[in-house]
This record gives C-alpha cells, structure tokens and sequence, in this order.
C-alpha cells in the first residue's frame, strides 16, 4: 500500500440522508417509485417490487428523492446468517431508480470532494465494512440494526483520488462483466423453461407432428389445442 494512503473516519468523507417513513396507506401500484430495504437486491434495486407513492404527493419529499449512483445502507436487516436482507447491505441505485423516494431503515451517503462516489460503494461492499457494521448491530435473534455513528466510525485508509478512480474503472469494468454474464444467465434459464413448457407441458412437438402427418390428436390434449388456438 502506497505512503500517499492516509487515514479516514468514513464520517469525515461523507454527507446523508435518512429515508422516509412512508405510511402504507398511502402506497399505490403506479406512481412515483418507493425504494424499500425490501427492494434492495444483491447490488442493486429491484424496481419491479417497489410500491408507489401518488404523483400529487412526491413532490413533498424531494429530500430523499434518489439519484443514479447514490450509495444507500441499510440500516435495519437480518444477521449474516441471512446474506440476502443482512444489515449493513449496501447497493447502488441504478438508473431505471432515478428520483425514486427512499423509504425508512435505510441511509443515503453522498462521497464528499476527497472521496469518488464509486469508490465509496466497492469501500462499502467489502467484507471488512461488513464485519465492522455487524460487530456494531444490535437487536433481537431475529433483526438486527445499526447507527449512523457505527456507520460514520468505520476507519479507512483511503488513496489519492486519483488512484480511486483507476481502481474504480477496474473494478467497474469487472461489474459490467458480471452484469452481462447474470443477464445471459436469466436469458438462458427463461429459454430453458420456456422449451420445457412447450416439449413436457403443452406437448407442442407432438401436436405439431401430429396435425402434419393429419393423424388424430389425443383427447387429453385436445382441450390444449382449444386453449392455444391452434385452428379449433
């Protein structure tokens, strides 16, 4: 590690934001998006589960609107021995989460001039902040949470900028890799049951090869041939 490394209190190099508590009551299935703990994903945001706050009402809550690479934490979860809702979990808001609203039980950190963003969310992801913020928790065998100043209090050795930001590339580079490999993965699984559907479900091979050789089709399936529409 180079000399030109120095010493940080994470709470020195950043600014937050605390999520709303949103009232349930208020949720709607369209609208302007609410990003909850629940919502969060390995890394990411799942857009696609989150509730809606009516359009009409957001604007009173542009302090925890959410911008594309905002780092959130949160600050309420499981123990390790749940690695998917664990407290302490960090991801990093994508775009398609844009000026989404954050909810309760999570914290909005914002890298000050000394500090790149990105950099901010690998610190924040690695294992060591993880085993800092869980010696910190506290709670019940089922829940744990943590403080801002557990947060704030983790100690860094934190290079140039610069050097931030050649690490960050690399690492982001490897990101993207991991991203187009997890996609091709869901395109493939999805091709896959697809294929299993149609050959073991709805039997279409065999219907087709029977409406070719203008052999009668099975009764068992002929309702699927209704259902389908398949010229009934």
């Amino acid at each position: 590690m180079g000399s030109e490394w120095t010493n940080h209190r994470l709470g020195d190099l950043v600014s937050h934001q605390k999520g709303h508590a949103f009232k349930s009551k208020d949720y709607r299935d369209q609208g302007h998006g609410i990003v909850r703990v629940s919502d969060f994903t390995d890394r990411s945001v799942a857009t696609d589960s989150c509730n809606h706050l009516a359009e009409e009402l957001a604007h009173n809550y542009s302090s925890v609107a959410l911008k594309q690479g905002d780092v959130v934490i949160a600050t309420v979860g499981s123990w390790p021995t749940n690695p998917a809702s664990v407290v302490g979990k960090t991801i990093r808001v994508p775009r398609e989460a844009d000026s989404f609203l954050l909810n309760q039980n999570a914290v909005n950190l914002t890298a000050n001039e000394a500090l790149d963003q990105t950099f901010l969310f690998h610190l924040l992801t690695t294992e060591t902040f993880g085993a800092h913020i869980v010696s910190a928790a506290q709670g019940s065998a089922s829940q744990a949470s943590i403080t801002l100043k557990s947060i704030f209090d983790y100690s860094l050795q934190l290079p140039p900028l610069s050097e931030q930001k050649a690490i960050t590339h690399i690492l982001g580079s490897l990101d993207d890799k991991i991203e187009l490999n997890r996609r091709m993965n869901a395109t493939l699984e999805g091709m896959a049951q697809a294929l299993f559907k149609s050959w073991f479900v709805d039997f279409d091979p065999v219907i087709d090869n029977a409406l070719t050789a203008g052999n009668p089709i099975p009764d068992e399936l002929a309702d699927r041939i209704r259902v389908n529409f398949r010229g009934w």
